[in-house]
């Protein structure tokens, strides 16, 4: 109690930290629709606007949904970059506790970090949709981040839309 797990290690060598990281940026497309409620909270996620476009992380990177600025290891921590400032906090918490547990009780595939922009084309990452709709119909679609919601509270219904 009272330990920082991601201090263990290194940001590449800790088991920890990076099932976090691969169980929130597995959740992340589906989350956009619960955190982006107006076509308008999509504008900031343009390349060269030092905000997230694509699912990815890395160090002290702005472009990457989920950051790990530099500090030490006893103080290090993740920062989950897709909320915007009008964004519910209700689903911004859940959203990371679900990836969390989603992260730790499955064996995903590790995702590679980025370095630079995560937004150059070299990195070959599927990019954020562009609107409600289109985020909507990724969460429709997906159903990962909507078992979570029917599990926890069943009574919202999440998946019938």
């Amino acid at each position: 109690i009272g330990a920082n797990v991601f201090a263990e290690e290194t940001i590449g060598t800790n088991d920890i930290l990076q099932k976090v990281i691969n169980g929130i940026l597995d959740l992340c497309d589906e989350s956009i629709y619960l955190l982006c409620a107006e076509n308008d909270d999509f504008n900031r996620f343009v390349p060269e606007s030092m905000a997230p476009t694509c699912t990815s992380w890395g160090g002290n990177n702005r472009t990457t949904v989920i950051r790990i600025p530099d500090s030490e290891p006893k103080h290090r921590r993740i920062e989950f970059r897709i909320p915007p400032a009008n964004a519910d906090p209700f689903w911004s918490i859940f959203i990371i506790l679900a990836g969390v547990h989603h992260g730790l009780n499955n064996e995903l595939a590790p995702r590679e970090r980025v370095y630079g922009n995560a937004y150059d084309p070299k990195y070959e990452l599927k990019q954020f949709p562009k609107s409600v709709d289109e985020a909507k119909n990724t969460f429709l679609n997906e159903k990962k981040l909507a078992t979570y919601i029917d599990k926890f509270f069943p009574k919202l219904e999440s998946s019938n839309g």
